[in-house]
């Protein structure tokens, strides 16, 4: 699960502290309440970005946060997914197994989806699915009201 990002106030005070007070990354973290690897991820963010302290008044706080955490570009291509529906049904067939199916997948989608992760798709695309109870209707008992037992 991807991080919170920092508040803009503890970035501009992990700054001040770095590079107007000369504070240790340990001084910072603990003035920060956040952890050292925090604070030095933060101030490689701010360098890449070409900033120190004090920050430019031109650039807004808007500004500043679009140059420390830039858009990621989209993936290039999206793996092409499982027909999960066509899987289950296959699942429940003698000696078919899921890694079975998904070496069957590879074949036809080489860079398609790691043995793991076809599994976990799988996964939660049945948690998404209703429940269905099936229940086979047996011969009726013979029900008679009658008995025959003699009088």
């Amino acid at each position: 699960m991807a991080q919170a990002r920092l508040s803009m106030r503890k970035l501009k005070e992990m700054a001040r502290l770095k590079f107007e007070a000369g504070r240790t990354l340990d001084e910072i973290a603990a003035a920060a309440g956040v952890a050292r690897s925090t604070v030095q991820t933060a101030l490689q963010r701010m360098a890449a970005a070409g900033l120190s302290w004090p920050w430019p008044a031109e650039l807004d706080e808007a500004a500043i946060e679009a140059r420390l955490y830039p858009q990621q570009a989209p993936a290039a291509a999206t793996l092409p997914v499982p027909d999960f529906e066509w899987i289950r049904g296959q699942l429940g067939r003698k000696g078919v197994t899921r890694r079975l199916l998904w070496r069957e997948y590879r074949e036809q989608h080489v860079d398609g989806l790691e043995y793991s992760q076809f599994c976990d798709q799988y996964r939660r695309w049945g948690k998404t699915q209703d429940l269905v109870l099936r229940l086979e209707q047996s011969t009726p008992l013979a029900t008679s009201c009658s008995s025959t037992t003699p009088a």
